[in-house]
């Protein structure tokens, strides 16, 4: 999950290739930052739907730096 998201996919996959292709139990990692709650919703059905059934969320930082006002 590299700043602002910028590997997210890439770790959902990783994630998912783990809990799909070995006997490890995964925890796939999300952040809510420069997402919609629709999107965050997509990724968790994604995850629970290959099998990682546990997941570290967390708010992030905000995108437009550490001091920022979330919104």
């Amino acid at each position: 999950y590299g700043a602002g998201g910028s590997t997210r996919e890439r770790t959902h996959a990783i994630v998912k290739r783990l809990a799909e292709e070995t006997t490890l139990s995964p925890a796939g990692h999300v952040t809510c930052v420069a997402a919609t709650r629709g999107e965050v919703d997509r990724v968790l059905k994604d995850y629970w739907s290959a099998g990682v059934k546990r997941i570290v969320a967390l708010r992030g930082d905000p995108t437009s730096g550490i001091n920022a006002r979330y919104e």
